[in-house]
């Protein structure tokens, strides 16, 4: 979600810094008129004005300028981060039932390593690599998998269902959203044509 919005801000700010860089270019090529194109953006009134103001300008233009660094900061610094700033899925708790004995808690790590191997199995898929974000039950999967070029691209959807059901039957949730990223592989011998 917070990239989603830094890319929002970013590009409004961008839309904004465009529109008047063109508005700016299109005022100094005359196309609003000759005589607005020769205004003075900094006039001697401005000039006189700013002198008035004296080191209080500059400990203005020093404060905003701060201000800006600091949301650029924040927002470049979740851009950054690996996964978009995501946190991993720490460990999960489940909650205990009236004849249950004592408290179960899995290692997220664990989990995610077991789905790597479950997808493994689908034909074709020569690795997997699997990450769990947020907190249970509203989990973000994202996986990459390592596909050769033999891979079957109609069965291959179905077969990722499956291993997301067995998922789900263990964990009692189904993660949302679901991002899967394939890599070919052109490792593999060659084929030869007879």
């Amino acid at each position: 979600m917070i990239d989603r919005r830094n890319r929002v801000v970013l590009v409004v700010l961008g839309v904004v810094l465009l529109a008047g860089g063109i508005g700016a270019l299109l005022l100094g090529a005359g196309v609003f008129g000759q005589t607005r194109s020769n205004y003075a953006v900094v006039t001697h009134a401005n000039i006189h004005r700013w002198d008035g103001y004296g080191a209080k300008a500059y400990a203005v233009c020093g404060a905003i300028g701060f201000v800006v660094f600091l949301i650029g900061y924040f927002l470049a610094s979740r851009e950054w981060r690996r996964n978009d700033g995501k946190k991993r899925t720490a460990s999960i708790t489940f909650p205990i039932k009236e004849q249950d004995l004592g408290q179960t808690t899995l290692n997220s790590a664990s989990l995610s390593h077991a789905f790597e191997g479950d997808l493994r199995t689908i034909p074709n898929v020569s690795g997997a690599m699997v990450g769990l974000f947020g907190t249970a039950p509203e989990i973000e999967l994202r996986s990459v998998l390592d596909v050769t070029d033999r891979i079957d691209l109609k069965e291959l959807p179905k077969q990722f269902d499956e291993a997301v059901a067995r998922f789900e039957g263990t964990m009692g949730f189904r993660p949302d959203p679901i991002q899967v990223t394939l890599r070919f592989r052109g490792k593999q011998a060659e084929r030869q044509l007879e």
